[in-house]
């Protein structure tokens, strides 16, 4: 039987033990993140190296970000060690373009950067786009925490979306025909007092998306019936006309998708408000608007598509675009500086932030739902 001394002195010997092995263990975790470090540059080099033996990365972006992009291109080849071929003209028209190409056994683009209607309305269906999760294997991209919400924002199974721009501008208005104080709530607008006042963008369009989809999700169908059946809207040929419309004051409001026109009439010294000065009921849409990472299927040049990929999506990638663009990165490991003010997302408004890419499924459904009810009531 042990004595209490020998007892103490084996406890002792088991306690330095434990302390010894942790010990151990804690000082392996610097090796073992350097290891790991290294493994991951080691393969980061040979994934730049197969991108720069097929020389080139083809892709499509916004026009706006294509105008912004062309005057940097030296910089941007040689941040990437890749020649850089922009593809410019309409979506629609350029991603038909493509998928023609593809029919004739020809590949001309490796990335599609932009908004998910043109991919779930032409290239899912023809086949062309391949799911980008796969392809994303840097440390930097995969990591979940460094991305606003605590998560990779997939706006579909084909489409990541990296940037946004919140939207108070959801009703631009002229300031001798609209007090703002007179709403609290976009239900607001239905008041019989804007009957015939109302002039809007079409909801249908894929370019209106998040605006659609926050009202078919916030208010649903009824605000939309209500609208048409009430209100007497009319539909502008496009963002600038009717702003012109609300300007001149043959209509005291241009609702959904006018925001941007607004902005720059304002800028240009026109009696126009763009922006509510307080946040409706509702809160207001986060969107990607063009802001999204899609990969085509069989793409000319796989590595150099892969390798951009990961790097635009990265922290350096992201600060880049960021200052290129002035929108706001969905990165949240950046600075911020660049961002224009109109485009930042403030962390107080937080709660009032409805992430739109989020929306798959009623951003598709209310699109399909307002071309069957309009045109119920007369609209081709």
């Amino acid at each position: 039987m042990k004595t209490g001394r020998q007892i103490s002195r084996f406890f002792q010997a088991h306690s330095l033990g434990l302390i010894a092995a942790a010990v151990m263990a804690i000082a392996t975790i610097p090796a073992q993140a350097t290891a790991a470090s290294s493994d991951w540059d080691k393969k980061w080099a040979e994934m730049k190296a197969a991108a720069q033996k097929e020389g080139k990365v083809v892709f499509r972006t916004g026009s706006s970000e294509t105008r912004s992009y062309r005057q940097i291109l030296p910089e941007l080849e040689k941040k990437l060690g890749l020649k850089v071929q922009l593809l410019s003209g309409s979506s629609r028209k350029l991603a038909g373009k493509i998928v023609a190409a593809r029919r004739s056994g020809k590949y001309i683009a490796d990335l599609w950067l932009s908004g998910p209607s043109t991919i779930v309305n032409i290239f899912v269906p023809a086949g062309a786009v391949q799911p980008l999760k796969p392809l994303l294997v840097h440390p930097e991209v995969v990591d979940e925490s460094k991305w606003v919400g605590g998560g990779l924002p997939w706006a579909s199974d084909w489409t990541l979306a990296y940037g946004a721009t919140q939207n108070h501008g959801l009703i631009v208005y002229n300031p001798d025909l609209l007090d703002p104080k007179e709403f609290n709530s976009y239900w607001d607008i239905l008041n019989p007092k804007w009957k015939g006042k109302i002039v809007m963008r079409d909801p249908r369009l894929g370019g209106v998306q998040s605006p659609r989809t926050f009202f078919y999700v916030k208010l649903g169908k009824k605000f939309f019936e209500r609208l048409f059946d009430e209100m007497e809207p009319v539909i502008a040929p496009g963002a600038r006309q009717g702003v012109d419309w609300v300007i001149r004051g043959k209509y005291a409001m241009c609702i959904i998708g006018c925001n941007r026109a607004g902005e720059r009439a304002q800028r240009q010294g026109l009696k126009v408000q763009p922006v509510f000065p307080k946040i409706l009921k509702e809160g207001f849409p986060v969107g990607m608007g063009g802001n999204g990472m899609t990969a085509l299927k069989d793409p000319p040049h796989p590595a150099a598509q892969k390798y951009f990929i990961n790097w635009f999506l990265s922290r350096e990638g992201q600060i880049f675009y960021q200052k290129l663009t002035g929108n706001y990165s969905l990165r949240n490991d950046i600075p911020r500086d660049g961002v224009e003010p109109i485009n930042m997302l403030k962390d107080e408004e937080k709660k009032y932030h409805w992430y739109g890419w989020t929306a798959p499924g009623p951003r598709e459904e209310s699109q399909k739902w307002l071309r069957e009810m309009m045109k119920k009531r007369g609209f081709q």
